[in-house]
């Protein structure tokens, strides 16, 4: 079969390699094998293979070391780490260095067969989605949602049982962290998902408008009201309707939300009767509500009235294990956009975005990418390509760098004191691979300081 995938067995017992060998070739792959790790990973690197399968306790190149090596320099290559010792923790390991999936020996032919598929078809799936994607001009699903960690994990186990529910829904978390897919996501996956998804973001709905944006206007009811028009709620009508940054929401228009909420009844601005409307809300916010309410800004009992079926989406730092499959899937996605071929992050990129506290989550993640993408040259981004451009011409992370020329840099690019503060601590962290310890050594101060800077408990 010419089209065949072309797998590399790579595994110091030599009748492993003739067995994994014999099955994949049996399957309709074309498999090759070598018990040496040495030659395994020159093989691996002189490239053509799909995939490549190696085992993980080999003298002389163990399984990860060879995975960094070989993802150094083909950073898009799919690599399946298989071991006789495996356990959970080696498992997360594995695919945080980059490896597609892991499993344990004795590994049976069908199991084998099924993982090598599974993997090979997650990436044309992946790679044709894009395709059809750019070639309807579309930009990226924004119901797409990785889930890595366990963090995410527990948090879609709970989106599952929320999508079937029928209740309001409430999302917290910071800003860019994914509500919107994950409102999205919730609609597509309930009872409504052949009925409209309307989102609308309340910041950006003026205070004197808003009401009618909301809820529909007569005609004459104003100056500028020339016709009737339903209104977001009544074109949810049967769905959903997604009301993001709720906690912006004017006040004199969050009453009328609540008896909305509360009866399902609108009335229009300039009309005379109700209306009864059946729609679901979702809601999110960056600011918990809690404060919100504690501030005076918000109602307490329409918040109340929101936060039945609550769900908090964790930052991006507190999920690593999203990060090489986020970036891998935009990578695909934005290159697609820009005309650009399948790009790669190299090893040291990759230090960098480990390294990274991500502020901006997911959002600044595809920003960063796009901007790299954009302006880099390169066939794999770098630190440099990465990184804030107050730092273009600065260290890289993982690597010791110059601080006090960073500090200088900054200094004289007229930059705040507290955000001066603020970058150069973050250089710190990168210059230290984001060693809290060492970084706060290395300016100087108490590592609690460092976590107090960064809002963290130390």
């Amino acid at each position: 079969m010419t089209d065949a995938a072309r797998i590399l067995v790579i595994d110091d017992d030599a009748g492993v390699v003739d067995l994994w060998t014999e099955v994949l070739d049996r399957a309709g792959f074309d498999a090759v094998g070598t018990s040496d790790p040495e030659d395994g990973l020159a093989r691996a690197l002189a490239g053509g293979f799909d995939l490549v399968l190696s085992d993980v306790e080999m003298p002389g190149l163990r399984g990860p070391a060879l995975l960094d090596a070989l993802l150094a320099e083909r950073p898009r290559q799919l690599v399946v780490l298989i071991t006789a010792f495996g356990s959970i923790q080696a498992a997360v390991d594995a695919l945080r260095a980059g490896a597609v999936d892991f499993v344990s020996k004795p590994c049976g032919p069908e199991t084998l067969v099924h993982v090598v598929q599974r993997a090979l078809r997650e990436r044309r799936l992946r790679r044709e989605v894009v395709r059809l994607r750019h070639q309807r001009g579309e930009q990226a699903d924004a119901s797409d949602l990785v889930v890595a960690s366990d963090a995410m994990a527990r948090l879609m186990e709970r989106a599952a049982r929320v999508a079937s529910a029928s209740g309001p829904v409430l999302l917290e978390g910071e800003s860019g962290t994914g509500k919107t897919a994950l409102a999205r996501w919730i609609h597509l996956h309930g009872l409504r998902s052949d009925k409209p998804f309307v989102a609308v973001n309340a910041s950006t709905l003026p205070e004197q408008l808003a009401e009618a944006e909301l809820f529909g206007v007569r005609r004459g009811a104003f100056t500028d009201a020339q016709a009737d028009r339903p209104g977001l709620v009544r074109e949810a009508a049967g769905g959903t309707l997604f009301l993001d940054e709720v906690a912006e929401l004017p006040q004199g228009v969050q009453a009328k939300l609540l008896t909305f909420v509360e009866s399902g009844r609108v009335r229009a601005v300039g009309d005379s009767r109700d209306e009864h409307v059946d729609v679901r809300i979702i809601a999110a916010s960056n600011t918990p509500l809690a404060d919100a309410v504690a501030q005076g800004t918000f109602r307490a009992d329409l918040r109340f009235r929101l936060d039945v079926l609550s769900l908090h989406v964790p930052p991006l730092r507190a999920r690593p294990e999203d990060l090489r499959p986020l970036a891998d899937r935009w990578l695909d996605v934005l290159a697609a956009r820009h005309g650009r071929e399948t790009l790669g992050i190299s090893a040291a990129g990759w230090r960098w975005l480990h390294a990274w506290h991500w502020p901006g989550n997911v959002r600044e993640l595809i920003n960063r990418l796009e901007r790299a993408i954009v302006f880099s040259d390169a066939d794999f981004l770098g630190p440099r390509d990465l990184e804030d451009p107050a730092f273009v011409g600065g260290s890289d992370a993982g690597d010791a760098g110059d601080l006090d020329a960073t500090l200088t840099r900054l200094a004289t690019a007229g930059v705040s004191m507290a955000d001066l503060e603020t970058r150069y601590l973050q250089a710190a962290l990168r210059a230290t691979g984001g060693n809290k310890a060492e970084a706060a050594r290395v300016l100087g101060i108490d590592r609690r300081t460092v976590y107090r800077k960064l809002g963290e408990d130390g």
